[in-house]
């Protein structure tokens, strides 16, 4: 048995014996279509969402809040708004959770409660200090990593995909970059995993930088891998 998400529909779906049932419908708690999850080692997962339509071009981005599930399929939200939550891990024995906010280029940390609930938010790493809060065009303009999805080393150190094409970055707590993978010209990574036998393998979901494609035109996506020094946790 396993649960996805179905993103534009913004429910989680669990596969039971080969039939796929709605798990928690999360179309009241996002009001844009639902992006990463992660689970949340007690049987729950956290999931983010964009925060607006992404369908309409009259929406302007907007900050929101993570949604819960809990194992039984009970969710609310939780957390302080962010803009546009991202990659997420949870660390530290199930206790603190780590969010990227692509927008605001900064890897936020929570404090999880046994209820799923979060508090104490606090800055894990800033890549650009933002003149103005919640500013798309200056978070797009700064020329700073944007992070996409994320995954965390044995170290601690977190590898975080940049949506605004300058690869993959190693980074350890407070911002310090202590390895890079490039991304082939023209092209950023959004999403990054740790595995393989010995799980020093880095997979890299690579494509055209933001703004620069049509993917209902062509697919230009692909995964490519490279060995890092520092397996997964």
């Amino acid at each position: 048995m396993g649960s996805a998400m179905t993103m534009l529909n913004r429910r989680i779906v669990r596969l039971r014996d080969g039939e796929q049932e709605t798990f928690a419908d999360l179309r009241e708690l996002c009001p844009g279509p639902v992006n990463d999850m992660v689970d949340d080692g007690r049987g729950g997962v956290y999931v983010g969402n964009f925060g607006f339509d992404s369908e309409s071009p009259d929406e302007v981005m907007v900050p929101t809040r993570l949604v819960h599930v809990s194992a039984d399929g009970d969710a609310a939200q939780v957390g302080d708004p962010i803009m546009f939550p991202n990659g997420s891990v949870v660390t530290d024995g199930s206790s603190t959770l780590l969010v990227a906010e692509t927008f605001n280029c900064r890897i936020l940390a929570f404090d999880v409660a046994d209820d799923g609930s979060l508090s104490n938010r606090r800055n894990w790493a800033v890549f650009h200090e933002m003149q103005t809060e919640h500013d798309l065009a200056e978070a797009l303009g700064s020329g700073s990593i944007l992070p996409d999805g994320i995954c965390i080393d044995r170290d601690g150190a977190l590898w975080i995909a940049d949506a605004g094409g300058q690869g993959a970055v190693r980074v350890a707590q407070g911002g310090e970059i202590l390895d890079r993978v490039p991304a082939p010209e023209g092209r950023a990574v959004f999403a990054v995993a740790l595995g393989g036998d010995e799980g020093d393998t880095l997979f890299l979901c690579i494509g055209p930088v933001m703004g620069s494609h049509d993917p209902e035109a062509a697919r230009a996506g692909r995964l490519v891998a490279c060995r890092v020094d520092v397996p997964r946790a």
